[in-house]
């Protein structure tokens, strides 16, 4: 083993080493740090040295989020109205087992938004108490044809109701 230098009161990226720690099992020098996120932790002085730890595992973790986030409405636990909006318009024209399928992907009507950044830049955010529109009934979900609109605006827009035994209107493309 060897000789011991003393790294009390060094930074190495985001840790400030504190002060001694005990050796571990095989007799390395230990040292307790604390992060700039606050966290303590004990580090070995050769990781320290090396740069191979230079935080408690936030910087990492932090990377990680930034990495993986792509517009921030579907965060675990916070998704947004826009998104779930998003999701349920995408589902019912997809999926055949949604139990709305009939009404949308069953009789055509397809959603053509290849992102959710592209519905949200088409639509922005959605107002208080207004839902997802079709401005035509019978086109598909994209751009030109969505809109925030009240529960009476889609009252007013919706497919005239067929009496028992008529027939389907076919589907305008």
């Amino acid at each position: 083993m060897g000789r011991l230098i003393d790294l009390t009161g060094q930074r190495f990226g985001r840790l400030a080493v504190i002060g001694r720690a005990e050796n571990d099992r095989r007799g390395k020098y230990m040292w307790l740090v604390i992060c700039a996120c606050g966290n303590e932790k004990v580090v070995s002085g050769h990781n320290l040295r090396s740069g191979r730890t230079s935080s408690c595992g936030c910087f990492h973790r932090q990377g990680l989020r930034e990495r993986n986030l792509r517009h921030g409405h579907a965060v675990p636990g916070k998704r947004t109205p826009e998104y779930m909006t998003y999701l349920g318009a995408k589902a019912r024209c997809s999926r055949p087992k949604h139990q709305d399928w009939p009404n949308y992907g069953g009789r055509g009507v397809e959603f053509r938004f290849k992102s959710f950044g592209e519905f949200l830049t088409h639509l922005g955010p959605r107002p208080a108490g207004l839902t997802l529109d079709r401005i035509n009934n019978e086109g598909h979900y994209q751009t030109g044809n969505c809109q925030w609109a009240t529960r009476k605006q889609q009252a007013n827009n919706r497919r005239p109701r067929r009496k028992p035994g008529q027939m389907a209107l076919p589907f305008a493309a």
